[in-house]
């Protein structure tokens, strides 16, 4: 059946996303799929998803870290098994699912390399979980922290990564996310090539579909606002070459990362520095606390620690 505007058939969804389309039937789907306000791709993968994925899952049969160190990452990990257990107890066919999670205690960067082929760069203190359907009848994954994807292409199934409140979908895609650690709430999802549809996880939110096209960002905080922006890669992927990058950053975006890479919260006590812009690259080495130091100076910046959150103020400088 043809493209008709807001109706697409499910069966060519299939085709399309199995790679089995002719270029007409291409064409017709992706204008579809440019089109605001459809949730029919969001509906078509969770059909998939439950049809795909009858059985619950109730073990956990990897864990890749085991250093005191890492408790934090492991209290991530931990939530995000229990978010996907708990997707599963609607399935009760009785077949055991078993679960890999697969974590970068850090520091440094862990290349992942997944059945499909595809290549998931995973920045310290993240993980990923995937179950045993994955690169058969499935290809999903849940996400805490930030990494690097390059999808390869499969006829199996669509790629997508549930992190942050956000399923991004991809079309033939790499991409970085970066989703929420400690008190941050913002995933931000940055389209290096190919093409990713994003909806949110939670199907009670407002929030509708959005296509990203390479260059293109988006951003999402809990109380289901999102903006788009564009980036530069090599900011958007600095970590994976060992690097904090910022280039001509808000000062809100920059302290968003920071509390992403660093963990230490920080609230900006005086709102109208949010807007200020920096440029300044760092080893990504170097401590959080150099890095202010650093800012604190070329910003006019007073910073005021307690425990694990900075109060960022304005100097007030004679």
């Amino acid at each position: 059946m043809p493209f008709t505007g807001t109706y697409m058939n499910q069966q060519l969804l299939d085709k399309y996303f199995k790679g089995l389309c002719s270029e007409d039937e291409v064409q017709q789907v992706e204008a579809w799929l440019e089109q605001s306000g459809e949730d029919g791709l969001d509906g078509f993968l969770k059909a998939s998803w439950r049809q795909a994925n009858p059985a619950p899952v109730t073990k956990v049969r990897r864990l890749h870290w085991l250093r005191p160190a890492a408790a934090a990452m492991l209290a991530g990990c931990v939530a995000l098994a229990g978010w996907w257990l708990q997707g599963r107890k609607t399935a009760t066919t009785g077949i055991a699912r078993h679960m890999d999670t697969i974590a970068n205690p850090g520091p440094g960067v862990k290349l992942v390399s997944m059945p499909d082929g595809s290549k998931v760069w995973l920045n310290a203190q993240a993980c990923i979980i995937f179950d045993d359907t994955y690169n058969t009848t499935s290809r999903r994954l849940r996400l805490t922290g930030e990494a690097y994807i390059e999808v390869a292409a499969s006829d199996r199934a669509p790629f997508s990564v549930n992190a942050g409140g956000l399923i991004t979908t991809a079309l033939g895609t790499s991409f970085n996310i970066a989703s929420p650690a400690a008190e941050e709430k913002t995933v931000q999802v940055s389209l290096i090539s190919g093409k990713v549809a994003i909806s949110a996880a939670d199907s009670a939110s407002s929030f509708e579909r959005v296509v990203l096209l390479p260059g293109d960002r988006l951003t999402y905080t809990d109380d289901r606002h999102f903006k788009q922006s564009t980036f530069l890669v090599r900011e958007a992927v600095d970590w994976k070459d060992g690097k904090v990058i910022f280039e001509n950053t808000r000062l809100d975006d920059a302290f968003a990362k920071l509390q992403r890479r660093y963990g230490r919260r920080f609230v900006m006590m005086d709102k109208t520095l949010a807007g200020k812009r920096l440029t300044a690259s760092f080893p990504a080495q170097v401590t959080v606390d150099l890095i202010l130091q650093k800012l604190a100076f070329v910003q006019e910046l007073r910073f005021d620690r307690h425990g694990d959150t900075t109060y960022v103020y304005k100097e007030k400088r004679k």
